[in-house]
This record gives structure tokens, sequence and C-alpha cells, in this order.
């Protein structure tokens, strides 16, 4: 456990970060998940239940170099 000075739990650079919470269903795969609709990153991480983002850059870029992948104008990640 953590210990912080007196009255400064609520500052910005001593919090704790924590992992997004996924309350949907899970994806076998990143292709999986965007067959569902179009997904940010965070979504993407949630969906497939990762946590540091590696394995999903790797197959986002293997989308993207087969011509499969390509983003909306809100910048979430669709297939062609």
């Amino acid at each position: 456990d953590l210990t912080w000075p007196f009255g400064s739990q609520n500052r910005l650079d001593i919090q704790v970060p924590e992992a997004p919470h996924f309350k949907g269903p899970r994806a076998a795969s990143v292709e999986a998940a965007l067959q569902r609709g179009p997904c940010y990153f965070e979504d993407l991480m949630a969906a497939i239940g990762n946590r540091d983002g590696r394995e999903i850059v790797r197959e986002l870029d293997r989308l993207r170099k087969a011509q499969r992948l390509s983003r909306d104008e809100q910048g979430r990640y669709i297939l062609d």
C-alpha cells in the first residue's frame, strides 16, 4: 500500500492508474473484435483482455499491411 502526504489524494501527479474494465463479451482476436464494429485502441485492449497493447499493435500492423484496416472519422479502427 502507498502512503501519500496528507491532503494530496486528489493530485493527478500521484494517482495510480487502473487498467480499463470491459463489461461486454470478449473477442478471440483483434480481427474478431473489429468484425463487431469500429473500435478505439482501448476498446480493443479490453475486448481481448490485453494489458500492454503489444499484441494489438502487431495485429493492427498485420491487418494494415494486408490492406484490410483503416480508420473512421472519429479515429476508430475499422476493417475494410
